[in-house]
């Protein structure tokens, strides 16, 4: 009878803190440490949830994968040739008045002569970056080269950016990332991590969309986002490296924030 009681008191517990918080908050809410986490669990477990029980059931059977998310493969891996960049104009904007401001600022400040940007897609960015940085070795990565003209100091290197970097293929002063490490697992990421530590990078430039209420320096963990995207503490990630510059984008539409890091 108490048990029954027990459950009964969760739902009521946790339907109120769904409707309070709304579905996403709920939802990152729960895979934290909090005082109430195990009535919103409760509440997703005993009761069909829908969206909230279907997620939880994808992270915590995914968290320890290795590799790229199987949804990142299908958008972005072999036997789909990237497509040149279709931006919204939000995007471009960040990019224009943020993004590449910050990898000039941070070019100039820390003498950067190689560039590494994982995730290449069509190659605009990587390209733009070549004819900017004439001096520096740029160089690009992702699951399928397109077939472009590139400046003769930019490379397009074809392949999983974590094995080339673990091979030595793929190594430099700064890599940079829009919206990549987000389809990686924690455990994923923490591959990288170790990778990363044994190249020469002094400097890591990350950006990923703003989703719900996960913010990178608020949590010590990482957080299942929906699907199969996470919201990582790049921080406590890359402990050899420090917070140089955290930024959100305060413009309407598809937001992202940016996080620099900088090697101790």
């Amino acid at each position: 009878m108490f048990a029954a009681l027990g459950r009964r008191l969760s739902f009521i517990f946790g339907a109120a803190m769904l409707a309070g918080l709304g579905r996403n908050r709920f939802y990152q809410y729960m895979q934290g440490t909090g005082i109430f986490v195990r009535f919103a669990r409760d509440f997703a477990e005993y009761k069909d949830a829908r969206w909230v029980t279907s997620q939880w059931a994808n992270a915590t059977a995914s968290a320890e994968d290795p590799g790229p998310t199987k949804l990142s493969i299908a958008e972005y891996g072999e036997g789909r040739p990237p497509v040149p960049d279709d931006l919204d104009a939000t995007i471009r904007r960040q990019k224009d008045e943020l993004y590449f401001p910050l990898i000039d600022e941070l070019t100039q400040s820390f003498d950067i002569r190689s560039i590494v940007e994982v995730g290449s897609g069509a190659g605009d960015d990587l390209i733009r970056l070549a004819n900017t940085y004439r001096h520096a070795r740029i160089t690009g990565v992702d699951f399928a080269r397109p077939v472009r003209e590139y400046p003769t100091n930019a490379v397009f290197k074809e392949g999983y950016a974590r094995d080339l970097i673990e091979s030595g293929l793929l190594n430099g002063d700064m890599l940079v990332a829009w919206g990549t490490f987000c389809w990686c697992t924690p455990y994923e990421l923490s591959l990288y991590a170790k990778a990363i530590k044994e190249r020469s990078f002094r400097v890591l430039l990350i950006v990923e969309p703003i989703r719900g209420a996960f913010e990178p320096l608020r949590y010590n963990h990482s957080m299942h986002v929906k699907d199969q995207q996470w919201g990582h503490n790049y921080k406590a990630a890359f402990p050899e490296f420090e917070v140089y510059r955290f930024q959100k984008s305060n413009f309407s539409g598809n937001r992202h924030w940016m996080i620099a890091l900088t090697k101790r």
